[in-house]
This record gives C-alpha cells, sequence and structure tokens, in this order.
C-alpha cells in the first residue's frame, strides 16, 4: 500500500495546489468541449471505483468518486459544476 498519500490539509499546503487564483477543475471547464470534460469526469469516476479496494484509506476514494459523479450529474442536467468537498 502506498504510505505517501496526503491528506487534505497537507495537499493544500503542497505549492502546486496553491500557485493559481482558479482551481484547475474550474479552468478546464471554461475552456474544454463539454464532451471531454464529461469523459475526465467518467474516467476520474472509474479510476476511483477500481481502486479503492486496494487503498490504506477506502472510503476517501469512494468519496472522490461521488464527488466526480456529482459533478457530472450537475452537468448533465445543465448546471454548472459544484465541486463538493473540493472546495
Amino acid at each position: 500500500m502506498k504510505t505517501n498519500v496526503k491528506t487534505d490539509a497537507e495537499a493544500k499546503e503542497i505549492d502546486h495546489y496553491t500557485q493559481s487564483e482558479i482551481e484547475c477543475v474550474d479552468y478546464l471547464w471554461d475552456n474544454m468541449p463539454f464532451e471531454s470534460f464529461v469523459g475526465g469526469l467518467e474516467w476520474n469516476i472509474k479510476k476511483y471505483l477500481h481502486r479503492w479496494r486496494y487503498k490504506e484509506n477506502p472510503v476517501k476514494d469512494l468519496r472522490k468518486a461521488r464527488d466526480y459523479l456529482n459533478v457530472l450529474i450537475d452537468v448533465s442536467e445543465g448546471e454548472s459544476p459544484k465541486f463538493g468537498e473540493w472546495k
């Protein structure tokens, strides 16, 4: 199992997470075709559902999959993405 997994608090302290005034996901939403953005969401949902069983904190990956799924539902209903636990 990986031992270098960062907590959310640790991740926010990493420079590349705080260098920009805009979140990467917001930038992608504003600058990608809809189908490409949706494909990225689907890819991440599948990734987290595939590997959650093998993680030290499996619920964390299930929550990430849920967050991506919630965003997919939002944009599929014509709403702007809302990134739940990420903000």
